[in-house]
């Protein structure tokens, strides 16, 4: 290359100048600008929230509608100790068996217990009954003795008494129990109060 002051020039060179130039001038540019990369933004993992356990509803227990059976032995429903405050004279008769049609063998056959103690002295009995029917059948078994027997209103306000051929009977309904107590030994309601109390709580009532 020709110059001005009639020299030739070496245009190589002058190109070499140039390339230098620019890239210094880029250098510079992203130096001077400072640019940070942006970092991705970090993903705070939320945690689940403990999730509410559920409440469950309460279940009532279904009413009774049928009869249960009685599982307490003789020796349960009325206890030694109480007998013998009673009447020290009675003892647990172990192989009783109760007359056929009475009030003790239809509670016997109704899954009941029937019970019976004799007085060592004067051979008489006290037999006590007790069987858990059902409603139905206590209702119609109430309804029976409001018209057949005399109320005792001492022992309860479901309670009656009667005393034929000899023999005083004392019958209970419960909210859930028929007890029944016989013997010849009895001639008031109020006489067998004592052993029917402790024959209620042994079955709960």
């Amino acid at each position: 290359m020709i110059g001005d002051d009639g020299l030739v020039h070496s245009t190589h060179r002058s190109r070499n100048t140039v390339l230098l130039l620019i890239a210094a001038a880029s250098i510079g540019a992203l130096t001077g600008c400072g640019a940070e990369i942006p970092k991705p933004a970090s993903t705070s993992t939320q945690q689940p929230s403990e999730a509410a356990t559920p409440t469950e509803p309460a279940v009532e227990e279904p009413a009774q509608t049928t009869g249960a059976p009685v599982t307490i032995k003789c020796s349960e429903l009325i206890s030694a100790e109480t007998m013998y405050e009673f009447n020290p004279n009675f003892g647990l008769q172990s192989d009783f068996t109760p007359d056929s049609g009475s009030t003790a063998a239809t509670m016997q056959a109704d899954q009941g217990i029937a019970c019976s103690w004799v007085n060592q002295t004067s051979g008489e009995t006290i037999v006590i009954s007790a069987a858990n029917p059902g409603p139905a059948d206590l209702t119609a078994r109430a309804e029976t003795l409001a018209t057949t027997s005399k109320p005792a209103p001492e022992l309860g306000p479901s309670a009656w008494f009667t005393r034929a051929a000899g023999v005083g009977m004392t019958e209970v309904i419960t909210e859930t129990h028929w007890l029944a107590a016989s013997s010849t030994y009895f001639y008031e309601a109020m006489e067998v109060a004592p052993l029917l109390d402790a024959a209620k709580a042994a079955l709960g009532e």
